[in-house]
């Protein structure tokens, strides 16, 4: 039976909804307080952030929940998804039982970061000395210690390889609304065991590679997927808080919108 993907939805990515609303209000005020801003910042104590953090994913359930049932429907991408990234992780797992030989002095800047944080230090929006570069890693490093055993160093490569297997699903997601899950599979299977600079950059930090391409993808992803713009838009926007420098190639930006926009026709 030939597999049926379905066409973009029918959305105009007009006015936001009243949930994408209080989303972005409740994503403004974590940040404020969790980076002690011009506003909030010296008034009112950091902790307190976990109060949006919760009003927003309290606000995510229903939507994931949407998404879960939506996923049922496609078994065969689920199941290649899961068998990608699967094989992405086993082929990295020699270098993960010795993750301090994965940190050059270039990647060392932000496990630095994660070691302040983790010790109860404010957290930087950018990082010291280099104010293009986002603490998004970091961050996302000290969320994942408590779960990975080997302490910090080891969730530092393991926070670069969930961005890449982010990057790895974004791929296999745009791949499958051009040409459904076989090219999924085929694209995500070259990611997940790649060119050797591909594969030592999913691991080492070094710069934000991981983290643009994850995000970046995805971004495009959902754009190709149909829908509303505020999701697309929300995930690009981390990514440039990631890295500015993603504004160096804004030819290359501008083409990949473009040919999401065109993968995102309705198929005939």
């Amino acid at each position: 039976m030939e597999e049926r993907r379905p066409a973009a939805p029918d959305d105009d990515g007009g006015p936001l909804s009243r949930a994408q609303i209080v989303t972005a209000v409740l994503s403004v005020l974590l940040f404020e307080l969790w980076f002690q801003g011009p506003v909030l910042g010296g008034h009112v104590p950091r902790r307190w952030a976990w109060l949006p953090l919760l009003a927003l994913v309290a606000l995510a359930v229903p939507s994931l929940i949407h998404v879960v049932r939506r996923v049922r429907a496609l078994r065969p991408l689920v199941l290649g998804v899961a068998g990608v990234l699967t094989l992405a992780t086993l082929a990295r797992l020699p270098a993960l039982s010795a993750p301090a030989g994965l940190i050059s002095s270039d990647s060392a800047v932000a496990g630095i970061i994660a070691q302040e944080l983790s010790a109860g230090r404010p957290a930087p929006i950018y990082a010291p000395g280099f104010p293009y570069e986002g603490t998004l890693k970091p961050h996302l490093t000290v969320a994942l210690a408590p779960l990975v055993p080997g302490g910090l160093v080891r969730a530092y490569a393991v926070a670069s390889l969930v961005l890449y297997m982010l990057w790895i699903l974004a791929v296999m997601l745009l791949a499958w609304r051009v040409s459904g899950t076989g090219a999924a599979v085929a694209a995500g299977a070259f990611m997940a065991v790649c060119p050797r600079f591909l594969m030592a950059f999913s691991l080492n930090n070094v710069g934000q590679y991981p983290d643009v391409n994850a995000l970046g993808a995805l971004g495009l992803a959902l754009l190709a997927l149909g829908g509303s713009l505020f999701a697309p838009a929300f995930v690009i926007g981390l990514a440039v808080w990631a890295s500015q420098l993603i504004w160096n190639r804004p030819a290359s930006a501008v083409s990949a919108v473009m040919l999401s926009a065109l993968v995102s026709l309705p198929s005939q």
